[in-house]
């Protein structure tokens, strides 16, 4: 009696690891092979203009994006976004980053573009975080349908301190170029209500 109780017990126990180490796996999988889109790293100090990449992996297909950058005013300004030559279509960046692709979906990986900042003389020593958000919707397939991605955060290392207290003049409620022009090409400036 003892012996088939140990046995049942060891079957169990068994069929149990099989079943966590499945599923596991199957978790890793499906996070290996989420959309992502990264920001890059960069360094640079107060005065000096500093590009950061955008790259997108694991694309299943999209044809709009909606992309709220988020950083530190204080230390740093947008000055604007350029695609990259894998990707077309039209983007503008004035305190979002519209992109629409006009050929159905893109699924291209890589470099998708470069956000320019200026480092602030206010800015201090150290790390500056900047990432990304948007809300359900903001990216989508040529069929409507919402695709998320993951955010992955880069982050400019300021190297030393600024001299100044400069205050950034962007307003995130913004919604077009200062001048009223419409940026159509590969090239975004940012612009602001002061401006």
């Amino acid at each position: 009696m003892r012996y088939d109780t140990v046995m049942i017990k060891r079957t169990i126990s068994a069929v149990l690891v099989i079943v966590l180490a499945i599923a596991a796996m199957t978790m890793s999988a499906v996070a290996a092979g989420a959309p992502t889109i990264s920001v890059g790293a960069a360094s640079g100090n107060p005065g000096d203009t500093v590009t950061v990449t955008l790259s997108i992996e694991n694309n299943p297909g999209v044809c709009a994006m909606i992309l709220t950058p988020t950083y530190d005013t204080a230390a740093l300004r947008l000055d604007g976004a350029k695609l990259s030559d894998d990707f077309d279509g039209m983007l503008e960046c004035v305190n979002k980053i519209v992109w629409i692709h006009s050929g159905g979906d893109s699924q291209n990986n890589g470099t998708f573009l470069t956000l320019s900042f200026t480092v602030l003389d206010s800015a201090r020593a150290g790390d500056s975080k900047i990432s990304l958000t948007y809300s359900n919707g903001d990216i989508c397939n040529w069929d409507e349908k919402y695709v998320d991605f993951e955010i992955v955060s880069g982050k400019i290392e300021i190297l030393s301190d600024g001299t100044g207290t400069v205050a950034s003049t962007a307003s995130p409620d913004s919604e077009t170029n200062g001048d009223g022009s419409a940026a159509t090409d590969k090239s975004a400036p940012a612009t602001d209500k002061a401006a």
